[in-house]
């Protein structure tokens, strides 16, 4: 997996935690997006935000919910994971350069 976590990281990774306490861990955590979609649409700033395609964690139909209970954010899409994306870097970079008035 390009930009994300290398096969032998996950391959370790589900080694060590059972799927049985991700399950869990995640069936614990049942109104976390909606308290933070909550917050965010309180936020009157311009926002960007990132799918990681192929993400092990998130699903595109999240991304897309997320994307549409926000609509003036841009959303962008990337392949690799947006931490690691020099793709995402540079559309950070613009977004912020665009958010500052132009000085005279």
């Amino acid at each position: 997996m390009e930009g994300g976590y290398g096969e032998d990281l996950v391959d370790v990774y589900l080694e060590r935690v059972p799927h049985e306490l991700l399950f869990h861990f995640w069936e614990s955590r049942p109104g976390e997006g909606g308290q933070i979609g909550a917050a965010l649409s309180r936020i009157d700033v311009p926002m960007l935000i990132a799918e990681h395609r192929g993400c092990l964690l998130f699903t595109s139909e999240g991304f897309e919910d997320a994307a549409a209970a926000l609509p003036a954010t841009r959303a962008i899409r990337l392949d690799d994971k947006p931490s690691t994306s020099p793709e995402f870097a540079r559309a950070l970079h613009a977004f912020c350069t665009e958010q500052v008035p132009a000085s005279a």
